[in-house]
């Protein structure tokens, strides 16, 4: 199998890349427009702008490529660049997205709610405009027959190389942040470590191989961990931190059934994900 990958500088696509390439019966290519990404052993690197119709037509034609792994499309026009090339070809897409998609700009919108709570207000910290982005390419997706295609909704990041404030978050929070932030106890939070990230992304690609069924859209995002419970595993931190903001959503519950069931996952508990992410160096 070959697999185009784009985008692998940060956390997700470092973790993923390393992943992929431990894999025997796998090609890997890595599109990039300097050298400077070139640090990953067992993998053909390809110099180019993905935004360039004519390289993409010309790599495209040279690799008969099985798979285009999308992560690192933030704009809908860099989305149809892409679409557009690989269209008539049988080529099949994956697509990084984020469960900020859930956004309607005025409340965010929970798919399914275990906690009977419909609506929730704007988080101030979120990005607009990426969320738009991403949810006009998940809605083109979806609204397509051209192309096969998964979506791999992520739920707030976190784990190794964690460039974002939010691995900082669970490993600090304390009774402190709750005026703070303005969080209530009994509220919940949900996110997807890296490592079962990359387990998950495996397991996806193995059914793709397998020529197995797989959804349009995988929720990736661990079971809910209530604000209590991480109170309690961080009880002996009585810290004040500087810079440790709502980054991380609370109260915005997906299901992560398909995950479970599809692709036979079982995801790391929370209390064994908070202790391996206290050893973190962020």
């Amino acid at each position: 199998m070959k697999i185009l990958f784009l985008g692998g500088k940060k956390i997700l696509g470092r973790a993923i890349i390393e992943k992929l390439a431990e894999v025997n019966d796998i090609k890997l290519f890595n599109l990039t427009r300097t050298k400077s990404a070139n640090f990953y052993k067992n993998i053909t690197h390809l110099k180019g702008d993905r935004n360039n119709t004519n390289i993409l037509k010309s790599i495209l034609k040279e690799n008969d490529f099985d798979i285009v792994f999308d992560n690192n499309c933030y704009e809908f026009k860099s989305f149809k660049t892409i679409f557009e090339v690989i269209k008539n070809k049988k080529i099949f897409y994956i697509f990084t997205s984020s469960i900020i998609t859930y956004l309607n700009f005025n409340n965010i919108k929970v798919e399914k709610d275990s906690f009977n709570k419909e609506f929730l207000k704007l988080n101030k910290y979120l990005p607009k405009k990426l969320s738009y982005n991403k949810k006009r390419i998940e809605l083109y997706l979806l609204n397509q027959k051209k192309v096969k295609f998964s979506i791999i909704k992520m739920h707030n990041l976190i784990g190794k190389n964690d460039h974002s404030n939010k691995t900082e978050y669970l490993q600090k929070f304390n009774e402190f942040y709750l005026s703070e932030l303005k969080i209530k106890k009994d509220a919940f939070l949900q996110f997807a470590y890296i490592n079962d990230v990359t387990q998950i992304i495996f397991k996806l690609i193995e059914r793709l191989k397998n020529k197995k069924k797989v959804f349009n859209i995988y929720n990736i995002a661990n079971d809910p961990l209530s604000i209590k419970d991480l109170l309690k595993i961080n009880k002996n931190n009585k810290k004040k931190y500087k810079n440790i903001n709502k980054e991380i959503i609370e109260d915005l519950i997906v299901s992560n059934i398909r995950v479970k069931k599809n692709l036979n996952f079982r995801f790391t508990k929370n209390n064994e994900i908070l202790k391996k992410i206290k050893k973190l160096k962020n």
